[in-house]
């Protein structure tokens, strides 16, 4: 995410590429890894009686951030350009 940040401030063919590079690389690895780690921890880490609840309210805070995170992208990304947009969320 670093590359991808910086490779924003910067101009040319060769960043453009460096730009491509980076967010697939980024989504070969969070795919790959981390993505799955949240739904599984959050049905395993409850008691039983609980668990329903929880993971409901886990749900839509996630659902929340993400809406945030869409309604206020654009918005960053003309205040403090793409790289910083990139390098908040």
């Amino acid at each position: 995410l670093i590359a991808l940040a910086l490779s924003f401030w910067c101009k040319g063919a060769f960043w453009d590429d460096v730009k491509v590079a980076a967010l697939m690389l980024y989504l070969v690895a969070f795919g790959s890894g981390l993505s799955g780690v949240p739904w599984v921890m959050n049905s395993e880490i409850y008691p039983l009686p609980l668990r329903s609840a929880a993971v409901g309210q886990a749900t839509v805070a996630c659902w929340v951030f993400n809406f945030f995170v869409g309604r206020y992208f654009l918005s960053i990304c003309e205040h403090m350009g793409t790289g910083g947009a990139f390098s908040i969320f």
